[in-house]
């Protein structure tokens, strides 16, 4: 190699300086601070004022200022949608993993006619927006007379779920090398009991369940509340802060 050959971070300029990966953990730290500041913002405006969140939306708050805390627990139902929404939420998401992550086995393992065309039906199932169908859902839930209920919201948002679970799983699960459930057949697992499903598969998967955990996004989770609650005492956070409105 020549004297005068230069190699990558002998280069001038930002990138001489920092190198790649220097500059790329800065722009990684910068959009960390642009993602925290609404958090951070939001919180100080919980100890603001009305008149002082639109005076000085960025100053710090007197933290003493718990009023709009008291406020929440005595004159509005939000505790009661709080629990709404980790009975909606966790529900959902046991019976999404549970039902998402059979279906996926099944198409990733076995061998049967129709399973291409299942796995294209569930991933059909990303292309439909809902709010195409929260009409015809408004008038099921009616018709089987579970409107202003729970499981109204549990039966959806597992319905919604389910396609990219099957979608995120089957790739996961074909990843898997097939001897780790060869070992545990060996061991005396079986398919009956679950064992090797439960044991193997979910087990090497837990990193796939952590990359997918939402039911939906919260503008689908608002509009679907706002359809199928009209009771106050049934209604999750998504779409109970309207009785916040003029109390604080």
């Amino acid at each position: 190699m020549s004297a005068t050959a230069t190699t990558y971070y002998d280069r001038k300029g930002i990138i001489g300086t920092l190198g790649r990966d220097g500059l790329l953990q800065i722009i990684l730290v910068a959009n960390t601070f642009i993602m925290l500041a609404p958090i951070v913002i939001m919180v100080f405006s919980a100890f603001k004022t009305n008149m002082e969140i639109f005076q000085s939306p960025f100053a710090l708050p007197d933290f003493g200022n718990v009023g709009n805390f008291v406020k929440i627990w005595t004159q509005t139902n939000f505790i009661r949608y709080l629990l709404n929404s980790f009975l909606v939420t966790g529900s959902s998401m046991v019976l999404i993993l549970t039902l998402g992550t059979m279906a996926a086995y099944a198409i990733a393992r076995y061998q049967f006619f129709g399973a291409s065309f299942i796995l294209m039906f569930f991933i059909a199932g990303l292309t439909l927006p809902l709010k195409l169908a929260i009409i015809p859902l408004f008038m099921l839930m009616r018709d089987i007379g579970i409107l202003n209920n729970q499981l109204s919201l549990i039966f959806v948002y597992t319905a919604m779920g389910l396609p990219t679970t099957v979608f995120i799983m089957t790739g996961f699960i074909r990843t898997l090398p097939n001897e780790l459930e060869d070992a545990a057949r060996m061991d005396g697992a079986s398919e009956a009991r679950d064992h090797v499903v439960g044991d193997v598969a979910t087990g090497a998967s837990r990193h796939g369940y952590r990359g997918h955990s939402e039911c939906g996004t919260d503008l689908e989770r608002l509009f679907l509340s706002a359809g199928v609650y009209s009771e106050r005492q049934s209604q999750n956070p998504a779409a109970g802060p309207d009785d916040f409105h003029g109390r604080i």
